[in-house]
């Protein structure tokens, strides 16, 4: 899921691979709320490797149209999926411990 990732050294790539984060982080958090902490720490991890980690920046960036665009995108095309298809691969991505991690193929 993460392959939707389109990073590159302009800030228009950086929006727009921003967008697409965070709509993916978001949409994980939305069908599968148990998935929340590790969402906001995977989001943590990446704003510290970020060229502008302060949070003016960051808030400045979501109001790129690229940013909005992509995560709008990005959010649309996960609605599109099924859900279980969607929450596998969201608890599969953030490593989660809840019921959802615990299921196994027999």
């Amino acid at each position: 899921m993460f392959a939707l990732l389109t990073l590159g050294s302009s800030a228009l790539a950086q929006s727009s691979g921003a967008g697409q984060v965070e709509g993916i982080l978001d949409y994980c958090v939305k069908v599968a709320p148990n998935l929340a902490p590790q969402a906001a720490a995977f989001k943590w991890a990446l704003s510290q490797d970020a060229p502008h980690s302060n949070v003016s920046a960051n808030l400045a960036l979501r109001e790129f149209r690229p940013y909005v665009g992509s995560y709008e995108a990005v959010q649309l095309a996960l609605s599109k999926l099924p859900k279980s298809q969607v929450i596998s691969a969201c608890t599969n991505t953030l490593g989660a411990t809840g019921t959802q991690g615990k299921s196994r193929e027999r």
